[in-house]
Order: structure tokens, then sequence, then C-alpha cells
């Protein structure tokens, strides 16, 4: 009964080589799902650097406009309505930026000398006169790789009559 599969001295069976065959499959498989998650991480890599870039450029973008507001003087109050103001930020240090990158800010006056937003309920809100400004902020950084924004807000400020 254990003749031939106990004798040390039979002659080998046809399954010389499949031990050999199942590891290279094995490592060929192990070898596949490594390169298909180093893929994965590089590409979720890239996503989370643009991802992180939109939001900084924001978020530039967005304190030129709040510094715009925040700046006595930044913000046009005579002239022509509807025509845009540079702000210089230039010496503002938050705004430094590196070779190739800009920032801009501007701002307008939209319109002047209106009431203020639901004043027509019989309060002393009409006795002031809202000015209303646009203010656009533009950031280039396609230069260093981590692109562009811009972002438009509104802005009313109230004011004694006109």
């Amino acid at each position: 009964m254990c003749a031939r599969t106990c004798d040390p001295a039979a002659p080998p069976t046809r399954q010389r080589g499949a031990t050999l065959v199942v590891a290279m499959l094995i490592l060929v498989t192990v070898t596949l799902l490594s390169l298909s998650g180093v893929t994965t991480s590089v590409l979720e890599l890239r996503m989370a650097r643009g991802s992180q870039a939109d939001t900084e450029t924001f978020q530039i973008a967005q304190s030129g406009a709040d510094y715009a507001i925040s700046t006595a003087g930044a913000l046009p109050t005579v002239g022509s309505t509807g025509v845009f103001r540079v702000v210089d930020v230039s010496a503002e240090p938050l705004f430094a930026t590196q070779t190739g990158e800009s920032i801009r800010v501007r701002a307008a006056r939209v319109r002047d000398c209106a009431l203020p937003p639901r004043s027509r309920q019989g309060t002393s809100a009409e006795a002031y006169k809202a000015f209303h400004y646009e203010i656009e902020a533009t950031v280039d950084r396609n230069a260093t790789g981590w692109g562009r924004n811009a972002l438009t807000q509104g802005w009313i400020m109230l004011g004694l009559g006109c």
C-alpha cells in the first residue's frame, strides 16, 4: 500500500515542478497588487496636492478681498460707479509672492446712495445710505504649479446721507 509513495528510491512523480509554478503565480499576483497600490497612492497624492493648491489660492484671494474691505481708502468713494480701481496689496507681507506669481485686487462702487437692505420697515436705517461695492481678487500661481483662483465679492457699506 505504501510501496510507491513511501519508498525514497521510487522514481519521482509528474508533480515535480508544480510548487515552483504555484510560487511564481503567487509572486506575480502580489507584484501586480503592489504596483496597483503604488499607482493609486500616487494618484491620491496628486489629487490631494490639487485640492490643497485650490484651497490655498482661494484663501489668498479671500484675504485680498478682506484686505480691500478693511483698509482705509482702498474702496473708491468718489468718481464714476462701475469703474474698477486696483487695490495695492504689495506692501502687505501676507501677499508676498514668488517669481511668476501674481495677486490682483480690484474694487468698484457699483451703486451710490441706495437705501440699506430692509430699511423700508420704518426704522432709523432710513437716515443712512448704502454704498454698494464689488471686489475682485485674482491669484495666479500657475508659474509655480499651484494654479489660479478668482473671487468676486459684493460689499455694502453704510454711510450718512449723500
